[in-house]
């Protein structure tokens, strides 16, 4: 028989706990949104990443623009509104990325406060973060959207520089008034019930807009192959008339910058059309563990990166060609051979001009 001492320890070294009772409501949104993190946070981060970089990007842009005085002509004041288009579209997107992750915060905190009550309830909470969603998801595809037609466009510009053909003309109007058309017409119309985070309006969502990203390729595919060809004729003019050293010029390493960069970049659409197809391509939150590595990069890319790079692409070639101080005339013409009594230096250019016959003719100036 145990003594009294004894059974009293006993007593107080062992009480009887209370079971817990957990809101599984509450639980099930922490788990969930945790799961979700291990998507969104690196697609967060390089979001972020890029627009850093397309912020230095349009900060230059925008100064060597005002810096060369090209402003008085009209084309060069298009250059600065595609420009400014492009950053704010890209801003807006980022400032639809910190709406959807105050949102998120303010559920899990609610969630977590409510973890241990039997009144949590968070079906207004969640009603209202579904709403939320479907104007985050449109606004970020309105993002995307005015990127990739301002993107189209100032491709287009500098093949209707170049060629200076009046079929050139209208294939670029019909091209990118088709690509605004379907764009514009998917974005509205494509239907994504219940979303569970923000999501483009593509894929299965929406086969117009697939369509409007078919356009965007053939955009850049036509007007990279125009150029192309151009950079090639002219080539094989110089090196006729000037011989191989004569060929070597600043303006055919500008077309080929041209060229180099959009096949890269048509060879980027060709990725992202390819995720647009199949539905695979979205992985819901929970399932990053498990994706497939093709769907689960195409994921991280398409909703880490897409947005900042489609701004980031022709903004860059813009700052480019400034720096490399090419006779890229804003806008009228592919230069002109005439001097500047603002220039700051003496400068070498090798100019072309192409007029509507094509022909070519080749100066250097110097100052």
């Amino acid at each position: 028989m145990p003594s009294p001492v004894a059974s009293e320890y006993t007593t107080t070294m062992a009480p009887e706990v209370a079971p817990v009772k957990l809101n599984t409501f509450a639980l099930e949104i922490i788990q969930y949104f945790s799961s979700d993190a291990i998507r969104t946070t690196p697609q967060y981060t390089l979001s972020s990443l890029l627009f850093g970089a397309l912020t230095t990007m349009f900060a230059a842009s925008v100064f060597l623009l005002i810096r060369q005085r090209s402003l008085s002509q009209l084309s060069a004041r298009y250059l600065l509104l595609s420009i400014l288009i492009l950053f704010a579209s890209t801003t807006m997107y980022m400032s639809t990325l910190i709406w959807n992750w105050s949102i998120i915060e303010r559920l899990l905190s609610e969630a977590n406060s409510g973890l241990f009550s039997d009144t949590y309830d968070a079906h207004e909470s969640l009603a209202a973060f579904q709403n939320a969603l479907h104007r985050q998801s449109t606004t970020a595809s309105f993002a995307l959207g005015a990127n990739f037609i301002v993107g189209d466009a100032i491709v287009w510009w500098r093949a209707c520089v170049i060629w200076r053909n009046k079929l050139v003309y209208f294939t670029a109007l019909l091209t990118l008034t088709s690509t605004l058309a379907t764009g514009t017409a998917g974005i509205f119309w494509a239907s994504n019930d219940n979303p569970v985070r923000i999501v483009f309006m593509h894929g299965g969502d929406s086969r117009v807009t697939t369509a409007a990203g078919i356009l965007s390729f053939m955009n850049n595919v036509t007007a990279t192959s125009l150029i192309a060809y151009k950079a090639w004729s002219h080539r094989i003019f110089l090196r006729r008339h000037l011989g191989a050293e004569g060929a070597k010029t600043r303006l055919l390493r500008i077309l080929a910058l041209f060229v180099e960069s959009g096949s890269l970049y048509c060879g980027l659409l060709t990725l992202i059309i390819a995720y647009m197809f199949d539905p695979a391509g979205y992985i819901p939150p929970g399932d990053a563990f498990n994706a497939v590595p093709y769907y689960s990069a195409g994921d991280y890319f398409v909703y880490g990166c897409l947005v900042p790079i489609v701004a980031l692409y022709p903004i860059t070639i813009i700052v480019i060609v400034a720096l490399e101080r090419s006779a890229l005339e804003l806008g009228s013409s592919l230069g002109n051979a005439r001097s500047s009594p603002n220039a700051r230096g003496p400068v070498a250019m090798s100019t072309v001009e192409f007029d509507p016959e094509s022909t070519l003719s080749t100066s250097v100036t110097t100052q």
